[in-house]
Formats: structure tokens, C-alpha cells, sequence
């Protein structure tokens, strides 16, 4: 059975959370808590079978793949749906069209471009570090906004696909609702990247795999 490896207070595993969900993929669920394993970040034994030290990662038999776009890749190409779609629209088959692979594929860098920067900029800002302060850190916001006025352009109030609820639509969801919660930088007022969280919050794979947060 493929395993896999995650954090509840991870927005790049909640991605993947909310997938396996979509998918009804049969799957070992496995939580890794930060910092209580081994003085390691997620343990020696995930730590060495995932050399990029974050969290999701899957192992399928023999193979281990990491970094959530790849995972959700993965899993779509040999993990295709159990049973009837559990929500309309219905999930995409693929992460990209293949009439638009380049314009998908650029769609999903920029929203993980924008997740990368928000959790640089909030990590620094918990350790009392002033994002205004600092020329790296309004870089990153500078590039945050950027991303989310080019991926407010791109989208439509049903999603970046219409008629489907694609991987472009799940990152945008769990990054944005990060971001809310976070509070680190504010996307609001963008009213296609508004309708689209607005239209998929309430979905039941994305309700019921909420992110955690520590108290």
C-alpha cells in the first residue's frame, strides 16, 4: 500500500491531503510531527529516504517521490479515480491540458512561487525579523504580489479550468487559505482568486483536510 508522509500543519501536504481524498486513493497515512524525532527535523528514516528534508512525501513500493506537484502528478497518472467523482465539478484527470501544458505548468510555478515567498516572509517575521527592514524580504513580497495580480489575469471565477476542479485549483486554495490564516501578506480584493476559494472551500475534500495550526 503506498505511504504517506505528511505534516497537518503543512499547506504543501494538505495539497495532497485533499488529492488522495479526491481520488479515494487506499493509502497509509503517516504524520510526522517537526522537531520530536531523532534531534532530526522528521526523523532520521524520513529524513533519509527524502533529501529535501520537507514534508509530503510518498513511497509506493520501491518508489519515493517528493515535492507535492510531483506527488500529485504521480498520483494521477497511476492512482485514476475509485467510483464516481464525490463532488461536482469533477476533478481534473491530469495537472495540466496537454493543449496548454506550458500555460498550466507556468500557472502552477507562480502559485508556488507565492507560497515559497509568504512562508520565507512569515518564518522570518516569527523570529522578530521586519519584513519592511529588510530588501530581501520586500523582494519577496514585491514578488508575492506580482504572482497574484499575473495569477488574478489568468483565472476565471470557476477556476483555472472551467468545468473541472483542477491542481491549479487545489494550490490556490490551500495557499491562499494559508495566507489568511498566516496573515502575513493580503490577497483579498482580487475578485477571480476570491470567487475561486469562495467556490471550493466548502468542497468536502478540502473541508474535511484542514490545516492545523499549533496553538
Amino acid at each position: 500500500m503506498l505511504s504517506f508522509y505528511f505534516s497537518s500543519r503543512s499547506p504543501y501536504a494538505r495539497k495532497v491531503r485533499i488529492l488522495l481524498d479526491e481520488l479515494g486513493t487506499p493509502h497509509e497515512p503517516i504524520e510526522l510531527k517537526p522537531g520530536d524525532m531523532d534531534g532530526k527535523l522528521f526523523g532520521e528514516a524520513y529524513e533519509s529516504m527524502v533529501p529535501n528534508l520537507r514534508v509530503p512525501g510518498i513511497k509506493d513500493g520501491d518508489q519515493v517521490v517528493f515535492e507535492s506537484n510531483f506527488i500529485m502528478a504521480y498520483l494521477l497518472q497511476n492512482y485514476p479515480l475509485q467510483g464516481a467523482p464525490k463532488a461536482q465539478p469533477p476533478l481534473a484527470t491530469a495537472m495540466v491540458r496537454s493543449s496548454h501544458q506550458w500555460q498550466d505548468n507556468m500557472v502552477l510555478a507562480s502559485i508556488e512561487t507565492l507560497l515559497n515567498s509568504a512562508i520565507n516572509m512569515a518564518f522570518l517575521r516569527l523570529s522578530g525579523v521586519k519584513i519592511d527592514e529588510v530588501r530581501y524580504l520586500r523582494r519577496e513580497r514585491n514578488r508575492c504580489e506580482s504572482a497574484m495580480d499575473w495569477l488574478e489575469q489568468q483565472a476565471t471565477a470557476e477556476g483555472f479550468i472551467p468545468g473541472v476542479f483542477s491542481a491549479a485549483d487545489i494550490n490556490t486554495v490551500c495557499t491562499l487559505e494559508w495566507m489568511d490564516a498566516r496573515k502575513v501578506i493580503p490577497w483579498r480584493g482580487r475578485p477571480t482568486l476570491e470567487a475561486i476559494v469562495s467556490r471550493y472551500t466548502d468542497r468536502p475534500s478540502v473541508k474535511s483536510n484542514p490545516l492545523v495550526f499549533p496553538g
